[in-house]
């Protein structure tokens, strides 16, 4: 038995000499197909990831609104005050919003005109970070200073030092100067408005009220339990980050499913590709193959040559693909390439590599191309060794 399994080793590694052509187009196959896999999903992790933070950076983590059946929230400082008694709370900014319409010279827009108290706008969001000219300090200097979003400013024509005209749902009007310019990089910019929140509270006719809180938390994926917490403590309605941006989030699982639908299509070619190679060596190496049964060699024994050299394969053709993969995915990264920010959000391709995805592809690939051997070493299995000889 021992000298069979010496045979058995060496008809083995004689298919795979005798089928060298063969073996490099298999595993050239997998490699290529590895590395357009991880391109691929390290592009979509990219933009994934890259969308969460622009989400994350520019929306509150919470958004406390009135009650049902109410417009305002009225004593928003003492809840404020419980809001920031949580731990995790690390800040609050509470403003009033409303629709109203710029005007400058010939041109018009539709924005929803939001007052703040700007140091606690600040905390919430970074606004010092995102300003493009101009001060957001000056807000509250005067009753008739505001701050716009650059798209807005772009649309509008205006500068800072310029002059716009608001007017109200009501009809009311009222003129500002533009004391600062932010720029989000997101859609939020055509139709970003921000005043004082006295001033707000003014020129819409109300009291000393408002229309939410923005709530901010380190713990970004805990903001669905403090959003219920808030809601079950005080009966005020709550929306965590995740809710704001449901729209965002189903975009981005489709892409993720198309993302791995592609791979798998792409992987499945190459696994039909190792099939017929396998049936091919099969056909070629009868006559190899009813010698070794002859011998003694059992079924399985003759399936297991197959599927090792199905294994062999597969494991180099991953880590060269592997390989391949990561560079390609360090270059992109390295050199990005430009895509429309109007579409995508993003002003260059993103790119993120996780260890986890390579890893859930590695072993994806690996199993399909054992898989792919199986039949046609299951077909070498049960040759008659009587025909087989035969066979020229």
């Amino acid at each position: 038995m021992r000298g069979i399994k010496k045979f058995e080793a060496f008809i083995a590694l004689k298919h795979i000499r005798a089928r060298k052509r063969q073996t490099i187009l298999s595993t050239s196959g997998i490699a290529l197909g590895v590395a357009l896999f991880i391109v691929i999903q390290a592009m979509m992790s990219g933009f994934t990831d890259e969308i969460i933070d622009l989400t994350i950076t520019n929306s509150p983590s919470v958004v406390v609104n009135p009650k049902d059946g109410d417009e305002y929230i009225n004593l928003y400082k003492t809840l404020e005050t419980k809001i920031l008694s949580d731990p995790r709370v690390n800040a609050t900014s509470p403003f009033l919003e409303g629709e109203a319409i710029l005007t400058h010279k010939d041109k018009t827009k539709a924005v929803a005109l939001k007052g703040v108290y700007i140091e606690k706008e600040r905390r919430v969001f970074p606004l010092d970070e995102q300003t493009k000219s101009g001060s957001l300090h000056r807000i509250g200097y005067a009753r008739n200073n505001i701050v716009l979003g650059d798209a807005l400013a772009k649309h509008l024509e205006v500068e800072v030092g310029d002059k716009v005209e608001v007017v109200s749902v009501s009809g009311r009007t009222k003129e500002f100067e533009i004391v600062g310019i932010v720029d989000t990089g997101t859609p939020i910019d055509e139709s970003y408005a921000l005043v004082h929140i006295k001033t707000a509270q003014d020129f819409f006719g109300v009291g000393d009220v408002v229309s939410g809180i923005d709530v901010k938390t380190p713990y970004i994926y805990e903001a669905e339990a403090i959003a219920k917490e808030i809601r079950d403590e005080t009966g005020y309605n709550t929306k965590s980050w995740i809710e704001l941006n449901k729209d965002i989030f189903e975009v981005i699982r489709i892409e993720g499913t198309f993302t791995w639908l592609i791979g798998i299509f792409v992987l499945i070619i190459v696994a039909f590709g190792i099939t017929n190679s396998f049936i091919m060596m099969v056909m070629e190496k009868t006559r190899d193959i009813g010698m070794l049964k002859a011998m003694g060699a059992t079924s399985s024994q003759v399936r297991n040559i197959f599927l090792m050299e199905s294994v062999v394969i597969g494991i180099v053709g991953v880590a060269v693909g592997n390989v391949l993969g990561v560079l390609l995915s360090l270059l992109l990264a390295e050199y990005p390439i430009e895509v429309p920010s109007e579409v995508y959000l993003v002003s260059t391709l993103p790119i993120s590599l996780h260890v986890i995805d390579v890893v859930k592809i590695s072993v994806f690939v690996l199993l399909l191309s054992i898989f792919s051997a199986v039949y046609p070493a299951h077909r070498a299995s049960k040759l008659n060794p009587v025909e087989a000889l035969k066979y020229e």
